[in-house]
């Protein structure tokens, strides 16, 4: 049976292991050990929870012999005649000890008459004291003793009677004050007995000041508040029986040191964020003024701690602050007058600290359930506290390395709180349902309103038996690649869910119509597909496909949903027969044909495909002969173009009988052929039929000049001689040009809103003719001529030239040679 250990009080109070009052203990708590003190004295009890029987009561007196206190025995005094004198020879201890005095060794125990001394306990008072020879007079050795029954103290002390008149032991001088604040201008004399001090000072005048002088000589004018009036010359005057002396001290006033008030002196910081407190203080420039940072009153000293940053404005700046950095923060500028200082106290929001411990108190590997015991320390004080704790697991570390789950029920911390001393302790724990076949390991974070804490491991792991799987894989889909192919493929199964060792699947298929099951096995837990080669070809039959879950205990408990998919697409049978071309235009022409046997697709039918082409050559100027025929020039580059890279498709749907192609050239010679396909073949092609467009509109002649030249009679009056070249592209047989002859005029040019004014009929060419020679018009005058070239489809858009015929007196030669044919 264990001895009971007890607990000690003195006075009331606890003594505790880890007391700093001088407290030991032995005999496992049953002897208290400490040295004797004054403070030690008072009741002691030892107290023995749940046996109050052996409880014990001390009471501890401690006596002492005779000691001076702080300020000692009475000191030598020197003083002058006719002053009143006090010795005060004041003694602890205990018993409390008696005092005598003595006057050079003769005790004072009875009062002689014409005696000027009394003693009042352990006070000895002398008045008005005198010299006198051979001990007759008060200047004297003297000595008190005090005594009790532990033992005595002695001590001598002397009194001398002087005669000076005073003396200023040192001139004051310069003095600085700061505005606004007191200030004590001080003269030292040396005199016996002590000098009267009086000062002298314009600005005293109806002022609140007072003076004073101490036992030492030092006569003190106290001003209460300095103004600048206040700055100057002061008199002071030193005066007893024996004469007087005087001293001058000047006096500089100074603009106090000021920081900004800051409007609030509280703030809150996000941690990460560096934090920067600025310090400017105003100062009489003439004083030199000193910056120094404080965190909870302790000196910052970047050199010494890389966490804080001084800049030269004297801004103090926490690079990365956490919630350790919460605290208050002090700048004092100094000078050597005065100071001031300003304070702020920052909270800094930062993610909680990590849980203090974690460990799994319990583990069921039957019933699948662990309970997680934590506790969470933080300070009361922390700005922003843990609010709740989430746990996070990971079912298999070998597999799982990275992926770590959450549970998702947390665990509030209020609930689980309480506060000790200076600390908020949250105590808590949660139960975690587990599934079969796992070795899980935790972990535990705290979160407040800024974040999460770095995760704390629970220590321990927790591992389950093995079951049979309780479910199948999800979104199981089947498709077909080839005509004796079946793809399957499914969602693979997460290692929390495999229940078991040798994790697999099992895949069976057979026809929709019936037969038998065969079977696949796959051993790859991570697998998500499988190809299964059919015994023969059968495109696009319907196939039923399950794929259950496997382990060591055997297949799943829940019977597989039964999904139906189709083997590969074969290559369309049919031929689509009926197809040709209804209308046809400059740049379109609509097809139609004979509907196909969705049956004969070997497929899921999707539609039609009309492929197309031109038999089209780069003829960049093509242009045709009066009879419609093509002819080629000799500087003119002729080359047929690769069908294969020109051909287009366009696709219609598989009910479609006709179709349009809309994107065809004019006056071409194009080629079509339709064929059905399904979702993986097209099938064979139709015949091929062939198909002219018609003629478009020709692009703007090109080339076109026009030249005034002179008339070969007076009847011809002014002449213009236009050529021009065919289009660039004729979009079909030229079939003539036609020229139309507009009167311009400076003033008012050609438009296209006053051509019908100005322009006359157009004169038709052949379209063999690239010139024409005009005559009939009149001289010197603005012309605008416009040339259209034309086919079976119309005009074409216009060029346009203009020209100012020659006067009448001139005589032109054109040097300008035409080809004209």
């Amino acid at each position: 049976m264990l001895e009971p250990s007890p607990t000690w009080y003195h006075n009331g109070h606890e003594i505790t292991q880890d007391n700093a009052d001088g407290f030991f203990f032995d005999a496992y708590g049953k002897t208290l050990t400490f040295n004797v003190t004054h403070d030690k004295g008072g009741n002691y009890e030892c107290r023995f929870p749940g046996h109050r029987d052996i409880d014990r009561h001390f009471v501890v007196t401690v006596e002492s012999m005779p000691y001076w206190p702080v300020t000692g025995p009475p000191p030598n005094t020197n003083t002058s005649e006719g002053e009143t004198v006090n010795f005060d020879c004041t003694a602890s201890g205990k018993p409390l000890p008696q005092v005598t005095f003595y006057k050079n060794g003769i005790e004072m125990t009875t009062k002689k008459e014409g005696e000027n001394w009394v003693i009042d306990g352990s006070r000895l008072t002398i008045y008005n004291v005198r010299k006198g020879l051979q001990g007759g007079g008060d200047n004297a050795v003297y000595q008190c003793k005090a005594e009790n029954k532990h033992g005595y103290l002695w001590a001598n002390f002397y009194l001398n009677l002087l005669a000076f008149k005073p003396q200023l032991l040192e001139e004051p001088g310069e003095v600085e004050a700061v505005l606004g604040n007191p200030f004590t201008l001080e003269c030292k004399f040396f005199a016996s007995p002590l000098a009267t001090v009086s000062w002298k000072n314009p600005s005293l005048l109806g002022k609140s000041y007072t003076q004073n002088v101490d036992q030492l000589g030092v006569g003190r004018l106290i001003i209460d508040k300095v103004e600048e009036d206040n700055e100057g010359q002061y008199e002071c005057t030193g005066e007893n029986k024996y004469g007087t002396s005087t001293g001058v001290v000047s006096l500089l006033v100074r603009k106090p040191t000021k920081l900004d008030v800051l409007p609030y002196t509280r703030q809150t910081h996000q941690a990460g964020q560096p934090l920067k407190l600025p310090c400017k203080a105003e100062h009489d420039p003439k004083l030199p003024i000193t910056y120094r940072w404080y965190v909870n009153d302790k000196p910052i000293t970047p050199e010494d701690d890389d966490r804080y940053e001084i800049t030269e404005d004297n801004t103090l700046i926490v690079n990365l602050p956490t919630q350790f950095d919460s605290a208050e923060y002090k700048c004092v500028a100094s000078t050597k007058l005065d100071s001031s200082e300003r304070k702020i106290l920052i909270d800094v929001q930062d993610v909680p600290l990590p849980v203090h411990s974690a460990y799994i108190e319990s583990c069921d590997p039957d019933n699948n359930d662990a309970k997680i015991t934590f506790s969470h320390i933080e300070p009361s004080t922390t700005a922003v506290p843990v609010n709740e704790f989430w746990v996070y697991y990971q079912i298999d570390p070998d597999v799982d390395q990275t992926n770590w789950k959450l549970h998702p029920i947390p665990v509030d911390a209020r609930q689980n709180e309480a506060v000790v001393e200076n600390e908020r302790r949250v105590k808590g724990s949660l139960s975690i349902a587990l599934q079969p076949y796992g070795r899980y390991i935790f972990k535990i974070v705290a979160r407040n309103a800024v974040g999460d804490s770095t995760p704390t491991i629970v220590k321990n792991n927790c591992e389950t038996n093995a079951k049979p799987p309780f479910r199948n894989p999800s979104n199981v889909r089947v498709e077909g690649v080839t005509p004796n192919n079946l793809m399957v493929y499914w969602d693979p199964m997460q290692r929390e869910i495999w229940n078991g060792g040798k994790f697999g699947y099992t895949i069976r298929y057979r026809p929709k119509d019936g037969g038998n099951w065969e079977k696949v096995e796959v051993d790859d837990p991570f697998a998500s597909e499988k190809s299964i080669t059919l015994d023969k070809e059968d495109p696009w039959q319907p196939y039923e496909v399950q794929v259950r879950a496997r382990n060591e205990k055997g297949d799943s408990n829940v019977t597989p949903e039964s999904i139906t998919g189709r083997t590969g697409e074969g290559i369309p049978g049919v031929i689509v027969s009926g197809f040709k071309v209804d209308n046809i235009g400059s740049t379109s022409a609509q097809f139609s044909w004979e509907p196909v046997d969705p049956n004969a697709v070997n497929g899921e039918f999707k539609g039609y495909k009309i492929t197309y082409w031109s038999d089209d050559e780069d003829d960049l100027n093509g242009s045709y002969d009066n009879d419609g025929s093509r002819f080629k020039r000799e500087h003119r580059h002729h080359f047929k173009r690769e069908i294969s890279s020109s051909r287009k498709s366009v696709v219609l749907s598989k009910t479609a009988t006709m179709g349009d192609i809309t994107d065809l050239k004019p006056s071409t010679m194009n080629y079509a052929y339709i064929a059905v396909f399904n979702g993986q073949n097209e099938g064979q092609q139709s015949e091929t039929i062939s198909f002219r467009t018609k003629d478009g509109l020709p692009t703007a002649v090109s080339e076109l000049h026009a030249f005034p030249v002179n008339s070969k009679s007076p009847t011809e009056k002014g002449v213009v001689l236009l050529a021009w070249d065919e289009p660039r592209t004729a979009n079909g047989a030229i079939t003539h040009y036609s020229v139309v002859k507009c009167v311009s005029s400076d003033d008012d040019p050609v438009t296209t809103e006053n051509q019908e004014k100005y322009c006359k009929e157009p004169t038709i060419f052949p379209s063999d003719v690239k010139s024409a020679r005009l005559t009939g018009l009149e001289h010197e005058s603005p012309y605008r001529f416009h040339v259209h070239a034309h086919t079976s489809a119309g005009q074409g858009p216009p060029n346009s030239a203009e020209i100012r015929t020659l006067p009448s007196a001139m005589k032109y030669t054109c040097k300008y040679i035409f080809d004209i044919k």
